[in-house]
């Protein structure tokens, strides 16, 4: 890594310690670079130092009105709500950290409900709030009250940046300027941050608290180590295996196109913290556009960009495709270029399409996937190279966390990732096993292509997705055949169903803007070619009778979705009670409302909310 010797994670014994020793190595270089407003494309920069002078005037600031508010007994963190600045939640994070408390951002796409939720679960001491929060949300209430507790609610002060490293450089200059006072001690068994959960499974998140032992080793031993341990794999012939990207550098600009509010983009800024390397990040995610992205990519030197949201790159692959299906440009010329200096794109969360994984990596973007989860973190990446036939969610796991994992046989050839409760990297007290391994409900199968017998695994979904037919007991993972029938583009979502059923059915929810552009009877036409080609890629029994077992949303409805934007597939057999009953009854009596392989209700349905989109 550029000739810097990787600490181990034991040499630390917090992140406020490896924070320190970042800013004694790392002084004058830039920590983080920050959009100046929602529509510029002008950047300032904070350096290590100056984002470690803010950070303890702030501490020494808030210190006596937050360490009193944490002594109780009930009170467990600080939480905040909301942001003005791009840099605000990252400052928090550090102000707090440096006073040995437990911090907690809420995103600021979380309804009222969400937020209530979330604040039950971590009981904050005190919470601080954006000043759009206060006034919007809060109407200038000084308290929340939350599990029959009051808690004292402070809105964050306005700062012009400028000033705030002036006021703060010159308390620094004062005689114990740069200590914070009666910080309290955080050891390394200590929680630095709760982290939310997205709430894959039914929408509802949960909050998981990382102590400063298990983050470091997530952060050092495994995403800073992992291209040394693959490289000592074997191919067939004998030869290293490449991991498909260079190690990361001290000179690398990480572009995070979300804020810090989100758990994982507190992740990547600690993971460049430790190799003294910058990110880059927008005003917020409304600022966030394509052109904006390929801009600042190229004003700023960005090598590697993180994804955690599928849809991002979606987009990007739209984008892509429309632009290089025209007659070659000078801006088309500029997009393919700076795409081809990035070191990669390390992505999260749903798998994509396979049609836009396509292009995307036709057009020389590296996608590295990540398998992890809150509780443990990120514990492989996706090492199959660019010109293979794998997915990208095809992991090839390192000699070193393959140790800590084990695949549980679900059914036939799919399995469920275990992670072992010797695992450094497991979060306390999370363990779901009696022996105290944790089960991550995470599905995988083995693929054929193997390099030197060592196992290459495809994710396949969730073993909460998971259901069986009901007179041949089949098990079906329903991932496996969505992700199939997401190969056309005017499919937005869709849900494979048919628990305790006789056979399969699934539901499609169309891309609106997609989909308008073609008659009723073609959008029908090109969904059940979409679930005719999925049928001929997936185990038999998967397979959904084309067209009786089909059915097509109006565009004026949508399947519910998490925060993540994956399909709540708990609540789908509410909110489509009536539709599935109806399928299903319709298949029992082998009654046919069909004509020329079509669905005439359906295309009747779709001609209505047709005319009223176009």
């Amino acid at each position: 890594m550029d000739g810097l010797e990787l600490p181990k994670y034991t040499d630390y014994g917090s992140i406020l310690q490896a924070f320190e020793v970042a800013v004694e190595h790392h002084k004058d270089k830039p920590l983080v670079h920050y959009q100046a407003a929602p529509k510029s494309m002008e950047f300032k920069t904070l350096t290590y130092r100056e984002v470690d002078i803010i950070t303890t005037y702030l501490a020494n600031k808030w210190g006596p009105i937050l360490l009193p508010a944490i002594s109780s007994d009930e009170a467990q963190c600080v939480a905040t709500i909301g942001h003005e600045s791009p840099v605000q939640p990252m400052l928090m994070f550090f102000t707090i950290l440096k006073l040995g408390l437990p911090y907690f951002t809420i995103r600021s796409d979380c309804d009222k409900m969400t937020t209530t939720h979330l604040l039950k679960l971590v009981k904050p001491g005190y919470i601080i709030a954006s000043n759009t929060y206060f006034k919007t949300k809060l109407h200038l209430s000084t308290t929340m009250t939350i599990n029959d507790v009051t808690i004292p609610v402070e809105p964050w002060e306005e700062y012009d940046m400028d000033y705030l490293i002036k006021v703060a450089t010159t308390a620094a200059k004062e005689e114990q300027g740069m200590v914070v006072t009666n910080a309290l001690h955080a050891g390394p068994d200590s929680t630095v941050l709760y982290m939310m959960t997205g709430g894959t499974t039914n929408g509802i998140p949960k909050v998981i608290a990382r102590d400063n032992l298990s983050l470091l080793y997530s952060l050092i031993e495994v995403s800073l180590k992992i291209p040394d341990q693959i490289s000592k794999h074997r191919n067939n012939n004998g030869a290293p295996l490449q991991h498909p990207c260079v190690a990361m550098e001290s000179s690398d600009v990480w572009l995070i196109p979300t804020s810090f509010d989100r758990s994982n983009a507190i992740y990547f800024l600690l993971l460049n913290m430790l190799i003294g390397s910058s990110v880059l990040v927008f005003h917020n995610e409304q600022a966030i556009t394509l052109d904006r992205i390929f801009t600042a990519a190229r004003r700023m030197k960005v090598t590697w960009i993180l994804s955690s949201h599928y849809l991002l790159l979606e987009q990007l692959g739209d984008y892509l495709q429309e632009c290089f299906s025209c007659e070659e440009t000078d801006a088309t010329i500029a997009t393919t270029t700076t795409i081809n200096e990035l070191k990669g794109c390390i992505t999260g969360g749903a798998p994509l399409r396979p049609s836009i994984e396509k292009i995307l990596k036709l057009q020389g973007l590296k996608l590295l996937p990540s398998f992890g989860t809150t509780e443990f973190g990120i514990l492989g990446t996706s090492f199959v190279s660019g010109d293979t036939l794998l997915r990208a969610n095809s992991f090839l796991f390192s000699d070193m966390t393959i140790s800590y994992l084990s695949f549980e046989k679900v059914y036939r050839d799919t399995y469920q990732a275990v992670v072992r409760k010797n695992y450094p990297g497991l979060v306390a007290n999370v363990e779901n096993r009696p022996n105290g391994d944790f089960a991550t409900g995470d599905l995988f199968i083995p693929n054929d292509d193997q390099h030197n017998s060592q196992t290459i695994w495809t994710y396949v979904g969730r073993l909460n997705d998971v259901f069986t037919l009901k007179d041949d007991k089949k098990v079906i993972c329903p991932l496996r055949m969505e992700l199939e029938v997401y190969d056309e583009e005017i499919i937005q979502n869709c849900v494979l169903i048919g628990e305790n059923k006789n056979c399969t059915a699934i539901l499609v929810e169309l891309a609106v803007d997609k989909a308008s552009k073609y008659s009723p009877t073609m959008i029908v036409n090109k969904v059940y070619e979409a679930v005719n080609r999925a049928n001929k890629r997936v185990p038999s029994h998967y397979a959904v009778m084309v067209p009786s077992m089909v059915h097509i949303l109006p565009l004026n409805k949508q399947l519910p979705l998490t925060l993540k934007r994956t399909v709540i597939r708990s609540k789908v057999p509410m909110v489509f009670a009536q539709e599935i009953e109806q399928i299903y009854d319709d298949c029992v009596k082998n009654s046919s409302i069909f004509s020329n392989n079509y669905d005439t209700a359906i295309i009747k349905d779709l001609s209505v909310t047709h005319n009223n989109n176009v």
